[in-house]
């Protein structure tokens, strides 16, 4: 009885045992068809998002990528574009107007953006970064500032013009210019043009946009310094490059080589990439005359150039009779930029042979394989002499050179500064060789 009893209970439990192996296995399919279901309801709502690797992330960045290059190859149309800037067109409009763009930031030519959707997509893979590993969307990222990467550059260009005889010339030197621009890098070119109106190049590859800011009849470089000086006020965080078409006045060999130079340096990466220790970038800074680079085509922050006065003050207070040991007159353009205590010049020239003007212009071969950013002036005060003297010209008129305390007025005459920060320049410049008497005139041991 005992024995029937036993054999009872263990029928019973295995009964029980199959039960609820066999429900176990369905709730166990149950559960795995509603994980399946779910995987493939989140994919179906974020494309791509199933995979959380560096490939699927990086197929969002390219689809960002390649829309910002297919708009910024198109004119601007965006509704914020000022109303006083013209849009490309053609031609230069023959008839004058205004130069002058307004400080702010609504108005000014350059649009940073319209949208949130629009900023997205002007940015590239590189200035991505995921905030969120597990994010499911590709739009979940943040713009980050990285160091050592190139920031955009806005490119001005004065463009003279005597008349229709001369179009076919200058269109060669616009051009021999503009192969330096890098898209990557030269966002637009703002044009100012005096003289003749002259066609715009259209379809430049190397370029996004080019706009016509104004066409005057007379003028000089002022006009588009002008520009830059209100365009920088509105955006202190930038780059800009100036040139301009050097020769197209007067056609001669040296100011062909020369306009070469000043223009692969002021668009070179290397300027465009200069260090925070720098605010003005170019070919070669001159310290004589006076601070300045010959044929003046550069590169400089926006933050710098907003310390400068505007170059309508700075002419005034400079003086308008041409002087060009000081920089007066037509030749403060070329002083400008450099006329600050607080500049902070780099040069891409490293040998010693060329100083200022156009004596011993290398040639681009002599650049290229002799090109090195470094802090400038970057040789001494006695060597930077020796060289000057070997040109007779320039030695003739080292006695009008203004002296070290003209050079310390200066600066309280146009921004009130007495005496510079210890960065300046020209202590280290001016002091690196003052126990060597025999190659420093007396004129500039006085102060």
């Amino acid at each position: 009885m005992a024995r029937t009893r036993l054999l009872a209970y263990l029928g019973l439990c295995c009964v029980v045992a199959l039960y609820f192996f066999g429900n176990s296995q369905k709730l166990g399919g149950y559960f795995e068809t509603k994980e399946t279901q779910n995987d493939i309801s989140t994919s179906a709502s974020t494309p791509g998002s199933e995979k959380k690797d560096d490939s699927s992330q990086s197929k969002g960045n390219t689809r960002m990528l390649n829309s910002s290059s297919e708009s910024t190859n198109a004119p601007s149309s965006s509704p914020t574009s000022s109303p006083s800037m013209t849009t490309p067109t053609s031609s230069i409009s023959a008839s004058p107007s205004s130069s002058s763009i307004s400080a702010s930031p609504s108005s000014s030519p350059h649009v940073e953006q319209s949208s949130n959707e629009d900023f997205s997509t002007s940015l590239n893979s590189s200035e991505y970064a995921t905030i969120n590993a597990s994010s499911t969307s590709p739009q979940h990222a943040t713009r980050i500032e990285k160091a050592n990467t190139t920031t955009s550059v806005s490119v001005f260009y004065h463009l003279y013009l005597k008349d229709d005889s001369e179009i076919e010339r200058v269109t060669d030197i616009v051009l021999d210019q503009f192969q330096w621009l890098k898209q990557s890098i030269h966002n637009t070119v703002y044009v100012n043009s005096v003289g003749t109106p002259m066609p715009l190049l259209a379809n430049l590859s190397n370029v996004s946009d080019v706009l016509v800011q104004s066409h005057q009849t007379s003028g000089s470089e002022f006009i588009t310094l002008n520009n830059i000086w209100q365009f920088c006020n509105a955006r202190p965080s930038e780059k800009v490059a100036y040139l301009h078409s050097k020769g197209s006045f007067h056609a001669t060999k040296v100011n062909e080589e020369l306009r070469k130079v000043l223009s692969f340096a002021a668009l070179s990466k290397e300027c465009a990439d200069l260090p925070m220790t720098c605010n003005v970038c170019s070919l070669k800074m001159s310290p004589f005359p006076h601070a300045h680079t010959s044929g003046n085509m550069w590169l400089a922050r926006f933050s710098y150039i907003n310390k400068l006065l505007g170059p309508d003050s700075f002419l005034q207070k400079m003086g308008k009779r041409d002087n060009q040991f000081i920089g007066k007159g037509r030749y403060a353009a070329e002083h400008w930029v450099h006329s600050h205590p607080q500049v902070r010049p780099c040069d891409l020239y490293s040998k010693s042979s060329f100083n200022y003007g156009y004596f011993r212009v290398p040639s681009m071969e002599e650049l290229t394989s002799n090109l090195k950013l470094e802090m400038a002036p970057r040789f001494s005060l006695g060597h930077t002499l020796e060289r000057i003297v070997e040109n007779r010209f320039a030695r003739g008129q080292i006695k009008h050179y203004p002296s070290f305390a003209q050079r310390l007025n200066e600066y309280t005459m146009l921004y009130g500064i007495e005496k510079p920060d210890l960065e300046w320049w020209g202590w280290t410049f001016f002091n690196a060789t003052s126990k060597d008497n025999r190659t420093i005139p007396p004129h500039l041991l006085s102060a």
